[in-house]
């Protein structure tokens, strides 16, 4: 990993610091779907420590935030990072950008840009344009992994840089790339271009998440529960969260230590084999694998959890709507559709979940911002407010629809 490109300091992260001693002041707003807490002052010297306090009280308050659904309106009410060309090129805007992701633990958006070779960094709230990382190669596809290796409000970015020669798999501790810490890689994976695919995803473990849900009420946990999550504390140590790797040349899946980086198995999928697999994601309410099909399939394929790495077919869908080269997708839990990038035919198609019924389309190939797409690749969902993002890759730029 190279040095990190970061024009603004960590400073220009928190509100305007006071040149004068003052008394702390903490202001809250109800707002649609939870509170929001805004820092007015504080002390200079301790500027930095009161905001990661106040930004933590926010993500525990997130716990309990009500979840939105994507209102299939797709109604515009964003769009950054277009560029006119090559010459014209400023550090805020993307060539291509790639790839996708929100991370509510610390508050940003990143956006993959395979042809410069950096990740970017914005804003989640004002989608202002923050910083860039330099990677050593081409980022693709990205991953987050949430409260990574039992660190609450931490998240760790996984993502692979691809060469002429090889592929790498790094995993970096999130908090530290946008402080501009030291950039010591986590742990990395290296591999020839023909064995490694494309997408990440994390199988989170079903026991951690357990405990976190103990852990908030700790203060009135009884004996019985203090049993249970040192049971569970046990369980958890020996069933670490699982990064799964795509391997469309190989048409398999990898499964691979999260905290270690160390390679475990190759899934097994009974029912239906997986042919040329993409894009995927685990569910986190149910434990199911959806992932993306190319050639020459192109479809979508749902896979249940049997036990550890034994997966058994559930449905496919995507053939009757000649799906061609979905790259991406994303999943709405709280309406339970599944959003597909349709890459080759410029258009975001949305499917039940449950019964892999089609529910409807948006897009064709053009420019305007308002209807039409030119290859979008990466999507993203926000939960919070029901906002889908998405890398219109040839149009460059990412748009956002409420």
């Amino acid at each position: 990993m190279q040095e990190m490109e970061n024009p603004s300091s960590f400073s220009d992260w928190i509100p305007n610091q006071p040149t004068e001693t003052t008394t702390p002041e903490l202001k809250t707003q109800v707002a649609d779907g939870g509170v929001r807490l805004i820092l007015l002052s504080s002390l200079s010297d301790h500027a930095n420590h009161v905001h990661l306090l106040i930004q933590q009280l926010s993500n525990k308050l997130q716990f309990f935030q009500k979840r939105v659904a994507f209102s299939l309106n797709f109604d515009l009410i964003h769009s950054f990072g277009q560029v006119v060309g090559w010459h014209q090129l400023l550090e805020s805007m993307f060539t291509h950008p790639f790839d996708i992701k929100i991370s509510n633990n610390h508050h940003c958006i990143m956006v993959s840009d395979a042809y410069v070779k950096r990740i970017h960094v914005f804003d989640l709230t004002t989608r202002e344009w923050k910083l860039s990382i330099q990677t050593t190669g081409k980022p693709y596809y990205l991953c987050l992994e949430e409260n990574y290796d039992g660190k609450r409000n931490q998240d760790a970015l996984i993502f692979e840089c691809v060469t002429k020669d090889e592929h790498v798999i790094y995993k970096y501790d999130l908090q530290q790339l946008l402080c501009n810490k030291s950039c010591e890689y986590l742990w990395k994976y290296f591999s020839t271009v023909s064995e490694l695919g494309s997408c990440m995803c994390i199988q989170y473990n079903k026991e951690e998440c357990e405990i976190e849900n103990l852990n908030d009420n700790k203060s009135s946990m009884s004996d019985s529960r203090k049993k249970q999550k040192s049971k569970l504390s046990r369980r958890s140590e020996k069933m670490r969260n699982c990064l799964l790797v795509s391997d469309y040349n190989a048409n398999s899946v990898k499964m691979f230590n999260a905290k270690t980086g160390n390679f475990v198995k190759n899934l097994e999928f009974k029912g239906k084999e997986v042919k040329s697999p993409y894009f995927m994601l685990v569910t986190r309410d149910s434990n199911e694998l959806i992932l993306t099909e190319v050639d020459p399939s192109n479809r979508v394929k749902i896979y249940k959890e049997r036990s550890k790495g034994i997966w058994d077919f559930v449905i496919e869908f995507g053939t009757q709507q000649k799906l061609y080269h979905p790259f991406s997708l994303a999943y709405d839990s709280v309406s339970m559709r599944i959003v597909v990038s349709d890459y080759e035919r410029h258009r975001i198609v949305v499917y039940n979940k449950n019964d892999g019924s089609f529910i409807t389309q948006h897009g064709s190939k053009g420019q305007s911002p308002q209807k039409h797409f030119k290859n979008p690749n990466g999507i993203c969902l926000d939960e919070r407010n029901g906002e889908l993002y998405v890398c219109d890759y040839k149009n460059f730029r990412v748009l956002v629809f409420k």
